[in-house]
């Protein structure tokens, strides 16, 4: 509710505290949350950490969102390599219908941008 209302401090804090609560699934899908929110503030090297964490949910919407985050990171840091290898993974892992198509078509463009080195 924080996050939606324009509060990003207080549901930062609210998410780090439910993510380092180390309670099961529901921590993993606060850590996406708590990335989610720092890489949209730009701190990508922050997210890292919280959404690598949150591919743990192999059956799960959440994991497969927090590896498409990881993919765009990689992407935008032109990590062509680690960009194809987190989109690839998304079609292999996740049964995602919306994501799948999406991934594995900027898996393909990162695996070009590799060949143009």
């Amino acid at each position: 509710a924080y996050a939606k209302a324009g509060d990003a401090t207080r549901a930062e804090a609210l998410f780090d505290r439910l993510h380092e609560s180390g309670r099961g699934d529901g921590a993993l899908r606060a850590g996406y949350r708590l990335g989610r929110l720092l890489a949209d503030r730009g701190e990508t090297d922050r997210a890292v950490p919280y959404f690598e964490a949150a591919t743990a949910l192999v059956d799960d919407d959440t994991g497969a969102r927090a590896r498409f985050a990881l993919g765009e990171i990689r992407e935008g840091r032109k990590d062509w390599e680690g960009a194809a290898r987190e989109f690839m993974l998304i079609g292999l892992l996740y049964r995602h219908d919306e994501l799948t198509a999406e991934a594995l078509w900027r898996a393909a463009a990162a695996y070009d941008a590799m060949e143009q080195r």
